[in-house]
């Protein structure tokens, strides 16, 4: 039920790439994260980035003008829009995203909802290949618990779904549009309920992933003891499942959780950037606010000098200091095979 790749990845689609990484050759990123600010309307519980303070910065359209051509050129095929804040809080950021799409970038955004308003659609799902609503909850109060919003936010953020898939619809555009919950304790017994709703408002999907810790983060006050319930709870909402609306459990991060990882460094970083809202263009976000892990900021050089000068950085990341679970956990398991060649490999 995983169409989407959402727990697999999709490096095999660029062997272009693979191929200069095997041979040493230099390349572009194919993807990039983006982070237009790290402000948000949200305060929650689980969140990754709360060590931020979320002061509200927001990365200077200018930089946008000057780079994404700059992007384009080098053969940066996708960005995404989130990071360590909310990305719809951006005064700017419809406009960001058309001129990402006049390049050719491919473009996508997870957000929290809120914000996404029938103005904001009718600007940008055009653009979008992707959307991805952070939903956790089926009533507006478990959200409110977990995001640390209104009541009433939850109500905005399903009539937002509903608009944009209305919109997108009535338009024909290819934007897939879908929901993500992190599974707790405290909200296993209404994800069943919020599938049910986004069907009915013809999402696309409800993908379902496990709660990883980041290392800068607060102490975490929610249950993530998925042992007692885990078995359970994925043949419940299984039923719930189908091509038209698939429910996408990450089953393989779900089972990482519980063994060591089979590499010893990660491969990812050639293939993938991260730019934060002060302008850094980060090899990995696990690192945000670690200078140690930025390659040159963008207020400063260009994102195709910062990008062919990064090999005199050394960036070299200690997986001991890494998340759990990180989202190219699944790339570096791929790209390590090519490391550790077995014998045998030409008999196919």
């Amino acid at each position: 039920m995983d169409k989407y790749g959402i727990d697999s990845h999709k490096l095999m689609y660029h062997p272009r790439e693979v191929s200069k990484w095997i041979d040493g050759e230099d390349f572009y990123p194919i993807y990039i994260e983006i982070s237009p600010s790290n402000g948000c309307n949200h305060r929650c519980r689980f969140c990754s980035f709360d060590f931020t303070g979320y002061q509200t910065e927001l990365l200077d359209y200018k930089l946008f003008e000057k780079n994404v051509p700059l992007m384009a050129k080098g053969g940066v095929k996708a960005v995404m829009f989130a990071g360590e804040g909310e990305p719809l809080i951006h005064p700017r950021f419809a406009e960001i995203v058309q001129l990402f799409g006049i390049n050719k970038i491919d473009t996508a955004l997870t957000t929290n909802g809120s914000l996404m308003t029938k103005e904001m659609s009718a600007k940008t799902l055009p653009y979008f290949s992707w959307i991805k609503f952070s939903v956790d909850a089926a009533t507006p109060e478990t959200h409110a618990y977990l995001h640390g919003c209104n009541e009433d936010d939850f109500d905005k953020v399903m009539t937002n779904i509903k608009d944009a898939i209305d919109l997108r619809d009535s338009r024909h555009y290819k934007c897939t549009i879908g929901a993500q919950a992190v599974l707790f304790r405290e909200n296993k017994d209404e994800l069943v309920d919020l599938a049910i709703k986004l069907r009915q408002l013809g999402a696309d999907y409800l993908v379902i992933k496990p709660f990883t810790d980041h290392q800068y983060r607060s102490k975490l006050d929610l249950h993530v003891d998925y042992d007692n319930f885990y078995i359970d709870f994925s043949k419940n909402i299984r039923r719930f499942s189908d091509d038209k609306f698939p429910v996408i459990l990450r089953d393989k991060t779900f089972h990482d959780l519980t063994v060591d990882r089979c590499y010893r460094n990660c491969h990812a970083l050639n293939f993938w950037s991260y730019i934060d809202s002060y302008g850094d263009v980060y090899a990995c976000s696990n690192f945000l606010g670690n200078q140690d892990y930025v390659y040159g900021n963008l207020y400063k050089n260009t994102f195709d000098q910062i990008w062919e000068d990064r090999h005199k950085r050394k960036i070299k990341v200690d997986l001991r200091d890494c998340r759990q679970i990180c989202r190219m956990d699944k790339i570096n398991q791929y790209l390590d095979g090519f490391v550790k060649q077995q014998d045998g490999v030409n008999f196919i």
